[in-house]
């Protein structure tokens, strides 16, 4: 399964306007989404940190795309 936010610009500032966080906080437990992908997403370091923080946790997402950030 692919969750895809591509060109959405949901990271950085965006991410608390709309709680991305929450949905990063899921990923932690995530057993379902193979293919994240957050390319000229708008991440910024909070939101990197905090995405590679639920991912140490997480085992199913092989693939993962953050290009153009």
């Amino acid at each position: 399964t692919t969750l895809g936010f591509g060109s959405n610009f949901i990271g950085g500032k965006y991410g608390k306007e709309n709680g991305i966080y929450n949905i990063i906080d899921a990923l932690k437990t995530n057993t379902n989404i193979t293919k994240l992908d957050l390319s000229i997403a708008g991440i910024d370091d909070s939101f990197a940190v905090a995405l590679a923080n639920a991912l140490k946790e997480n085992t199913t997402i092989t693939e993962l795309k953050l290009g153009s950030n």
